[in-house]
């Protein structure tokens, strides 16, 4: 095979869109490489005039840029801007075991330097990852990023000239995107648990219910309009209801009363969250609406009467993970990001349908709006502009609605507690992101980050025939979809020949729902997750009362090598039992130690981690913790298993 071939090998393994863009990629008229000897031998690349490595040593280039930064280890992730002919990437590969993402902008140099420089050895090392995108880049960024791992970005001289605009964009959005990702794990610490056992509660209804994938594909062709609360929705009422009969509706929770209140009844709508969001839909007649609802959605709106219900069991979901390593069928094809909307637009996604439409979608304060102003929390609060000093804050706009948005049960709260709610949404922080009309727009930090999910899904997607459209006019630019006002989009689209509901009839005769079919082992493994967690609870409070025993015999001035050498050799065995025999049999016991294993698992494979005192205080903590949980939260979550198990068997 060719250098080229051999190269791209590497990269096909983890992006075959990218390895296909470089196979096929022509290079752009007028360009021009030239190769030349430097002073010490080396060689260097002359691209359109400008020097891409130092005239005098490529080599001591590169050693002084990854001199300025010190702090790099196995955990650690460098971003290389720029590969020019590589002697940066060899050098950072050769001094460091992180992991290295390439990202070069330029496909001419991409390709012409994977054609004359044999990089096969590296792109083949499962560390390494080239990337021609900030789409990309962000893409394995997220994936290989773990908990409080530092982020280095490293960047040739040349790379100034040669990428000004994207280095710029880089340097600021980065903080952000580290934040966010960051922001994953804290949300995974606070989430997890709530996660598994709102899981393990509505296991009774999701076996009751139907598989989303009884619909795969059923809907092929057929045009979806994915409708969120953003601002532009009060744009697009009018329109969703002139062409209601040639589209199907897939709608989040929170617009529901938006289209009821216009007439448009969706076809579905849609349910994430774990925390209790039924007050959103409250006094809503749903019987006429299908619902599509995630495992671990709260347990209250998986008993509303809604015409049925179709669980979107995903990969990334550990209670789906669990019933479906039961039961025996895939959820490898289905994923969720934490945002309802993304959920709604999958959903359409695995239903076969084109175009996909987003309105509603604004991930922006658009004009100041929040929300549509009919949504369950239209006009509860807006973003101004102070004058005084050009910044960006939100404000109380109707308290009342702002009042329900906080307190959807009572509906009530008292002037104290309405001051410091207005003072912590002023002191909310404002991100801003790029607008459809090419401005800066201002808009939450959180939804900058579910841009990018959207983006991501349009890169993957963007080889097939899918239509990906944004009607979510003066909104966010998201990469990848096409900005068309929604009247364009429906005037000249066919009415639809058949029904939703004829079609979810006739798919659902003929699909055996695998939970149901798979009842008694359900049971069965429900039954043997009860049993080993009574059987390791001992061990548990075993491994507490060794930790605490540890932690004061540490504190002493006179310690007990002893003591300490067999307390430490007790907390290891019991922790590899415990993982292997309780964790790791029974996965979605997972969620219940998911914070405490993050810290407790990567202390243990360093082999040096007890070589000293205050390595072995470290265990003694972490294991505190570690069996603290297991003695609260998986004690907890077996009381839910139990209710769930007597419910299957009745």
């Amino acid at each position: 095979m060719s250098l080229l071939e051999n190269n791209i090998s590497g990269i096909r393994k983890y992006n075959p869109k990218l390895a296909n863009k470089i196979c096929i990629h022509e290079f752009s008229k007028n360009v021009s490489f030239e190769l030349v000897n430097t002073k010490s031998a080396d060689v260097n690349l002359i691209y359109n005039g400008i020097s891409v490595h130092d005239e005098e040593s490529p080599q001591n280039e590169a050693i002084n840029v990854l001199n300025q930064i010190n702090n790099i280890t196995d955990d650690s992730i460098t971003i290389l801007m720029g590969l020019g002919l590589g002697y940066l990437f060899k050098r950072a590969y050769l001094n460091n075991k992180n992991k290295i993402i390439i990202f070069e902008p330029n496909l001419d140099i991409l390709k012409f330097t994977l054609e004359v420089v044999d990089f096969s050895a590296e792109l083949a090392d499962e560390r390494i990852f080239i990337t021609n995108t900030r789409t990309e880049l962000v893409k394995f960024l997220e994936s290989v990023h773990s908990f409080k791992a530092s982020v280095n970005l490293y960047s040739l001289p040349s790379s100034n000239k040669l990428y000004p605009q994207e280095i710029e964009t880089l340097k600021n959005e980065l903080p952000a995107i580290i934040s966010h990702i960051e922001g994953n794990y804290v949300c995974l610490f606070n989430k997890s648990y709530p996660w598994a056992t709102e899981g393990m509660k509505n296991l009774p209804d999701l076996i009751d219910s139907h598989n989303i994938d009884s619909l795969r594909n059923k809907f092929k062709s057929k045009p979806a309009i994915v409708v969120s609360s953003g601002p532009s929705l009060d744009k697009n009422i009018e329109y969703l209801k002139k062409y209601r009969d040639k589209i199907i509706i897939f709608c989040v929770a929170n617009a529901y009363k938006t289209l009821i209140k216009h007439n448009i009844k969706p076809d579905f709508i849609n349910f994430i969250e774990v925390l209790d969001n039924s007050a959103v839909i409250k006094d809503m007649d749903l019987s006429n609406t299908y619902q599509i609802v995630q495992t671990i959605a709260n347990n209250k709106v998986l008993k509303l009467n809604v015409k049925k219900r179709f669980v979107f069991y995903c990969h990334n979901d550990i209670v789906s993970r669990w019933i479906s390593s039961i039961t025996g069928f895939s959820v490898c094809d289905y994923e969720n990001k934490g945002t309802v909307s993304y959920s709604s637009m999958y959903s359409a996604y695995m239903l076969g349908c084109s175009p996909i439409v987003l309105i509603g979608q604004d991930l922006a304060y658009v004009n100041g709006e929040c929300y549509s102003s009919d949504s369950a929390f239209g006009k509860a609060y807006k973003c101004v502009k102070d004058e005084n000093n050009g910044n960006y804050k939100l404000i109380i706009e109707d308290t009342q609605k702002f009042t329900d948005y906080c307190d959807p049960v009572r509906k009530t709260l008292s002037k104290r507690e309405l001051e410091n709610l207005a003072q912590k949404i002023a002191d909310f922080p404002i991100a801003f992101v790029k607008g459809q009309n090419g401005d800066m727009i201002p808009t939450n930090p959180n939804y900058a980050s579910f841009i990018r999910f959207f983006e991501e899904f349009a890169y993957d997607n963007c080889d097939s025939s899918l239509e990906l459209i944004n009607s979510s006019t003066g909104g966010a630019e998201i990469s990848g979809y096409k900005n068309m006002r929604l009247n364009e989009v429906l005037e000249n689209l066919p009415i639809l020949e058949t029904t939703v509901e004829k079609i979810i009839e006739d798919s659902l005769s003929e699909y055996i729902n695998p939970a149901k079919e798979n009842l008694t082992k359900i049971q069965e493994n429900l039954n043997q997750l009860i049993e080993d967690i009574n059987k390791y609870i001992p061990m548990a409070k075993d491994g507490y009362n060794i930790s605490e025993m540890l932690i004061k015999e540490l504190k002493r001035n006179k310690k007990n090598p002893d003591k300490i050498g067999k307390a430490v050799n007790s907390l290891l065995v019991y922790y590899y039992k415990i993982r292997e025999n309780l964790i790791d049999t029974h996965i979605i016991l997972l969620n219940c130690v998911f914070g405490e294993l993050l810290e407790l698992n990567p202390f243990l494979e360093n082999d040096e981690c007890i070589s000293n005192l205050e390595g072995i205080n470290r265990l003694a903590i972490l294991s505190k913790n570690f069996y603290e949980a297991i003695l609260t939260k998986i004690i907890e979550f077996k009381s839910v298993s139990q209710n769930s198990y007597s419910q299957l068997k009745s």
